[in-house]
């Protein structure tokens, strides 16, 4: 499951590339700063309270590329989240 979830995190992003490949995503990006500036505070705390039934040393494997992953397309993803459709 964890495989099929990181192909698809992947694809998304691809996707997301290839859809915004010549927006201006000026305002988008200083936005999406916002959101990750408190992102990974939050991910720590969650973990914290559920750290009895986590592994760590595999959790925060998987957790750093993902939220990685996140930061690049993020402000793409607001970007289609927010920009009207031409259709």
């Amino acid at each position: 499951m964890d495989v099929i979830m990181a192909l698809v995190i992947v694809l998304f992003a691809f996707w997301f590339y290839a859809k915004t490949g010549k927006a201006d995503l000026t305002k988008y990006i200083q936005f999406s700063y916002s959101i990750t500036s408190l992102l990974p505070a939050l991910v720590f705390i969650v973990l914290w309270l559920l750290q009895k039934g986590l592994d760590f040393n595999i959790v925060l494997t998987g957790l750093a590329w993902r939220i990685y992953i996140l930061f690049q397309i993020l402000p793409r993803a607001i970007y289609l989240w927010n920009e009207p459709s031409d259709e």
